[in-house]
């Protein structure tokens, strides 16, 4: 199968989730992925201990289809080589607090001198730019200063931090697609550039729906529970669980589903007054009573049924809904296999093991998991040896020295 990025080489200095899973999008694609870490390893492998048979399945899950080399950007032997490496490569990726790779003298500036094309991409907390460049940030601080907490949770909660990852895995979605949009830009200039992507750039980019309400009414969208934004969807009890039920716009059929046709031309219960107003949050709030009655009226009928049963019968009437399911529940779901979201892979160490799979659908070059991370340093001898030229004797010296 044709692999669309095939020839692309990125050099990857990333730890964690953004910088690796950016990577690792690049790298089902076809990209050739080289990522570096310190001889000891990146601090991941520590302070995330998810062992899998001995491994770290972190690191396999967010670093398939990468080569594994260790160099001591410390070192000035170690310097040397990351610079020949980036002369051989198409983009670098890292994922440090700005500035750390300039301090080391192997940043963007230095690279330029040794690979005018190289096309330079930077995941930060908060960027290259403004007041807040130089502190550290991960994906709980950008949800919390976005403000993604505050409109998270129930509103008498307090503030409520989103599924983890949240900021993390859409700014390496980003980053990944200003790399192709960056290479695309070089196949007709010859030209490199810099990429300059941050969490909270990700954050606040994500409450694009929240800002426009802010923006249109000038106050700010607090906590709403399992309500929706706009109202008109919750979530209630069935036999078994919970399942969410986003009736607004499909009032109608809602009530066909749960055998209540008698109310469909009955002008109390008429929701589409509500959708088609021009001021729609203030006959929201008109509504306020009567949306409470909706909930009441649906709750009653769901508890009566288990969430498949409610599922089936308000789906065949064309309700939006789904079962609130765990994540065993997800990894049963039929859906899952059939859109293989999830492969079974060979590790070097551990044997078979399950790795999700970046959800690329393309008919041609559609994403690919090939193998998982592997262990620390595994393709030294693979890269140093047949990209740079190094013998044997040479990686052996250059491992007893710490190099590498």
């Amino acid at each position: 199968m044709e692999k669309a990025l095939e020839g692309v080489r990125v050099l990857s200095c990333t730890h964690v989730h953004a910088g690796p899973f950016c990577g690792k999008i690049l790298a089902e694609l076809g990209a050739e992925v080289i990522k570096v870490e310190p001889p000891e390893g990146e601090f991941t492998r520590y302070l995330v201990p998810l062992m899998y048979k001995g491994e770290n399945y972190f690191i396999m899950h967010l670093n398939d289809n990468k080569k594994f080399v260790t160099l001591n950007l410390k070192n000035e032997k170690g310097k040397k080589i990351f610079m020949d490496l980036v002369k051989k490569s198409d983009v670098f990726l890292e994922s440090y607090t700005p500035g750390t790779l300039d301090r080391l003298g192997v940043g963007y500036e230095k690279q330029k001198e040794v690979n005018p094309s190289i096309i330079y991409a930077s995941i930060s907390g908060y960027g290259y730019t403004g007041q807040s460049k130089d502190l550290p940030g991960q994906d709980y601080t950008a949800q919390a200063r976005s403000g993604i907490m505050t409109v998270t949770g129930f509103p008498e909660s307090p503030p409520v931090l989103s599924a983890h990852g949240v900021t993390d895995h859409l700014a390496a979605i980003y980053t990944a697609l200003a790399i192709l949009i960056a290479i695309r830009h070089r196949e007709k200039t010859g030209r490199g550039q810099r990429i300059d992507m941050s969490l909270f750039d990700a954050a606040v980019d994500f409450l694009c729906e929240y800002s426009a309400r802010y923006i249109v009414e000038g106050v700010p969208p607090t906590r709403n529970g399992n309500k929706g934004i706009y109202g008109g969807c919750n979530t209630y009890e069935t036999k078994d669980g919970h399942i969410l039920i986003y009736y607004i716009m499909t009032w109608e059929n809602m009530l066909r589903a749960m055998g209540r046709e008698d109310l469909i031309e009955s002008t109390r219960y008429t929701l589409h007054k509500i959708i088609s107003s021009s001021d729609f949050n203030r006959m929201l709030k008109q509504y306020d009573g009567l949306v409470q009655e909706f909930d009441s009226m649906i709750q009653e009928w769901v508890k009566t049924k288990t969430k498949k049963e409610a599922n089936d019968l308000l789906s065949k009437e064309g309700v939006l809904c789904a079962p609130v399911q765990t994540i065993d529940e997800m990894f049963k779901d039929p859906q899952v296999s059939a859109r293989n979201l999830f492969v079974d892979v060979e590790h070097p160490t551990v044997g078979k093991v399950k790795i999700p799979r970046a959800p690329l659908n393309l008919s041609e070059t559609p994403s690919r998991v090939e193998w998982p991370g592997c262990p620390l340093g595994y393709h030294n001898e693979e890269v140093y040896g047949k990209l740079l030229g190094y013998t044997k004797e040479e990686i052996t010296e250059l491992r007893k020295t710490g190099v590498i």
